[in-house]
């Protein structure tokens, strides 16, 4: 089964990068949404398993990420301003693209890993009547304080060092301390995968690990900081079934506390089908650790349930 290549113009012009899985008389529409400082190419065999399952497969790099980056823009640069939120409407325009192109009208299913589950959270506070399953892979909780504190570093970094460059600042204090409860650390990504292999496949991808900009940095942390107010929790559809999935060691999701945190903030709004996975020992990308295949029918046990 191959993957086909293809772009979607944005409403304001940036062109978007894309692949798709298409199947026949499909059970389903999944569309994923990867993290940051990486790309969409990276979930290849993931979307080949869930094809190979009677799934119709997305994804897109986000702007400022792989292909879409080579396309137009900047690495690790979102926009110019509210770069978080329109991250969040080029998911909606691209599955509203795709879904327009193959005549789609199975079921949409959205998933998101680490900033992609960031995006996935907004998606379905400003458009989850269109959504019938949302997975996210890999959330962190609420920044709070020091999440405020980001943001006004991030944006003195931005005034003195210009929107577009390198936060340097902001990344270290974001993953500079994401090793430190792991033993025999031999990289500073270890704290991706136990899979020794996949954390080196990462170090040598051109397209991860890079540094974002100051301006990514802000309109993070803004995002966060968005997606966790309770008014807009408070639009996510009540039906809407949710799945959070985390490696129990990965640090983003603070060791299992934050993702537990989120499923409750959705049940105390109301939500009635929230559910969490953990995988004990596992870190941060589970699509590549060493249990994956025990991960893929995880996920697609939980899509058919």
């Amino acid at each position: 089964m191959s993957v086909k290549r293809g772009t979607v113009t944005a409403m304001d012009g940036h062109v978007l990068s894309t692949f798709i899985y298409e199947v026949s008389n499909p059970v389903g529409h999944i569309h994923l949404i990867h993290g940051m400082a990486e790309h969409i190419a990276r979930y290849e065999e993931f979307a080949a398993f869930l094809a190979g399952q009677g799934y119709f497969v997305s994804g897109h790099d986000q702007r400022g990420h792989g292909e879409t980056q080579n396309l137009n823009g900047k690495m690790g640069f979102l926009a110019d301003h509210e770069g978080f939120e329109r991250v969040t409407k080029d998911a909606y325009e691209v599955v509203s693209s795709i879904r327009k192109e193959y005549m789609l009208d199975s079921d949409l299913i959205v998933m998101g890993h680490s900033m992609g589950s960031f995006v996935v959270r907004r998606y379905i506070q400003l458009y989850g009547d269109t959504v019938k399953r949302a997975i996210l892979m890999g959330t962190g909780g609420n920044p709070g304080l020091l999440g405020r504190v980001g943001l006004a570093v991030a944006a003195m970094n931005r005034r003195l060092n210009g929107a577009a460059e390198p936060d340097k600042i902001m990344n270290f204090l974001t993953f500079g301390s994401y090793n430190s409860k792991f033993e025999n650390v031999l990289t500073p990504f270890d704290w991706l995968s136990t899979d020794r292999s996949e954390v080196d496949k990462y170090i040598q991808d051109p397209y991860c690990g890079f540094v974002a900009s100051n301006q990514f940095f802000h309109d993070l942390i803004t995002g966060l900081i968005r997606i966790h107010r309770p008014e807009e929790i408070k639009k996510v559809p009540k039906q809407l079934p949710i799945l959070l999935i985390s490696g129990q060691a990965d640090p983003v999701g603070e060791f299992g506390k934050d993702v537990f945190k989120v499923a409750e903030q959705y049940r105390k709004v109301g939500m009635e089908k929230v559910d969490v996975i953990l995988f004990e020992d596992r870190r941060h990308e589970l699509l590549h650790e060493t249990n994956k295949m025990e991960v893929f029918e995880s996920i697609l046990h939980w899509i058919r349930k």
